[in-house]
């Protein structure tokens, strides 16, 4: 199986230097979350991408040596107000998006391919006012490895 990149963003990988940032769609019940490894807003396909650079984490998660690596989202500073969403949201099995981007001579470039998967599990580490997120996602490639719920007999 080959993948391509976007003929924009592929020009930006083959440039001398890239400042590549990931724009992270994670598709909520209550609503899609857009994020953006960005310290501005970034406006791209309809949808404004909140700033979280600094805020915002991305880290592999590898169980173990067979299995295709998950990833660790983390977003610190978040106001104790803005809790309740998180407390009341099933995240479970909803899909999340990482693409990555650049900025190649004014222009904003995306590679719409970089990761996807399923939301797993969701941490909140309460401060006094504010409060640390975790949200743990698998590849969707895990479902390979799932049986087919097809029985005969």
């Amino acid at each position: 199986m080959s993948r391509s990149l976007a003929g924009g963003f592929a020009t930006a990988v083959d440039a001398a230097h890239l400042d590549a940032f990931p724009l992270v769609e994670m598709q909520l019940t209550s609503g899609t979350l857009y994020l953006s490894g960005t310290s501005f807003d970034v406006d791209w396909d309809g949808h404004t991408w909140q700033a979280a650079l600094g805020l915002g984490t991305i880290e592999p998660v590898i169980e173990t040596d067979t299995e295709q690596p998950g990833l660790s989202f983390t977003l610190s500073a978040v106001p104790s107000s803005a809790i309740a969403l998180g407390l009341t949201e099933d995240v479970q099995g909803l899909t999340v998006i990482v693409r990555l981007a650049a900025v190649v001579a004014g222009a904003l470039q995306v590679d719409t391919n970089c990761w996807q998967g399923l939301l797993d599990v969701m941490t909140i580490d309460d401060g006094a006012d504010t409060a640390v997120v975790r949200v743990t996602a698998e590849n969707q490639l895990i479902a390979w490895e799932e049986p087919a719920g097809l029985r005969m007999n």
